[in-house]
């Protein structure tokens, strides 16, 4: 019984662990295959190159795709029918990634945002955050604990995301095996890494 006397509450959290449990236990997908229940994409989002605009500070070191390039990749072919997608964008980008969303066939939840430990690049105002959009399709199983939507963590390298996000999204979304889109990092042996910077998924984790 919780605290308003409701004892349905208690039995749906112990029901969703079980749930969890037998996620986490299943034979996973074939590496680089699918189906997947979590899938987190970082698509390296297009940014104009003003050299003589003196509100541009930087450009990016990789190769970039139009909006129109990311919403036609097939992301449905790779996902469960009951799945999770955290999809990385950043302030700017913020419009477009709904549009990606909607045509990866999502429907946002939420929004995570990492809190840097110290300032970057920005056309206005310098970025310190940057923001992750959990979306789902079908019915997936979530483990939530008290998780919030605010995530500090250091800076690494350029467009690496923290130790701390992938921590963080395997106790919340349980799964065998989780899917990186546009990897430039494998976190441990249960992450598939995706993408032209992708590490090899056979090596160790970094």
């Amino acid at each position: 019984m919780d605290r308003s006397g409701r004892v349905n509450s208690p039995y749906k959290r112990l029901k969703v662990i079980r749930q969890a449990a037998i996620i986490r236990a299943e034979p996973p997908p074939l590496p680089g295959s699918g189906p997947y229940r979590v899938i987190v994409a970082d698509p390296p989002w297009p940014y104009e190159t003003r050299k003589d605009d003196p509100s541009h500070r930087g450009t990016t070191p990789y190769s970039q795709m139009s909006i129109k390039q990311v919403c036609e990749m097939d992301v449905a072919s790779i996902a469960a029918e009951d799945c999770i997608l955290w999809l990385w964008t950043t302030n700017c980008h913020m419009r477009q990634a709904f549009d990606v969303l909607d045509a990866w066939g999502f429907e946002q939840k939420t929004i995570l945002t990492w809190a840097k430990d110290r300032f970057g690049m920005g056309d206005w105002l310098r970025g310190q955050t940057e923001h992750c959009l959990m979306a789902m399709r079908g019915k997936p199983i979530v483990e939530l604990k008290n998780q919030t939507t605010l995530l500090h963590a250091s800076v690494r390298a350029h467009s690496q995301k923290p130790d701390e996000f992938y921590d963080f999204v395997e106790k919340l979304c349980p799964a065998p095996r989780y899917a990186y889109l546009f990897s430039r990092y494998r976190h441990n042996e249960k992450w598939d890494c995706h993408g032209d910077e992708a590490p090899a998924t056979d090596c160790a984790a970094e």
